[in-house]
């Protein structure tokens, strides 16, 4: 009878930290050769869950429940990426590579004529 309670309990422990997935993947720089880019933010839209990737680039999202989620890609000067869709079960899933550019910059000449 101890067994049999010792192995629902160890079912029961295990579940509740089974819940939990995570989201891996990495940034590169579309400005730079494709070099990986660092200290770029990713971020759960609607949460507050953001993390910044590494100097390879390399990201890990821990503890995300099961769910649709979409995805914020953000680095200062450049435009940002969401990624709509993403459905994470009870596993950890690894995305593939997100590609970051440069915003782009116009000027417009509103310097009147004096005439």
């Amino acid at each position: 009878m101890k067994n049999l309670i010792f192995v629902l309990g160890l079912l029961v422990y295990g579940s509740c930290f089974a819940q939990d997935a995570k989201i891996a993947g990495s940034v590169l720089d579309g400005e730079y050769r494709n070099e990986p880019l660092a200290f770029a933010k990713i971020s759960i839209k609607n949460s507050n869950q953001v993390v910044d990737t590494d100097l390879q680039g390399n990201y890990v999202l821990n503890k995300v429940e099961p769910g649709i989620y979409t995805l914020i890609y953000e680095f200062v000067g450049y435009e940002p990426i969401e990624i709509k869709g993403i459905e994470v079960g009870n596993t950890s899933i690894n995305l593939r590579v997100v590609v970051l550019n440069s915003k782009k910059i116009t000027f417009e000449n509103n310097i009147a004529s004096k005439g």
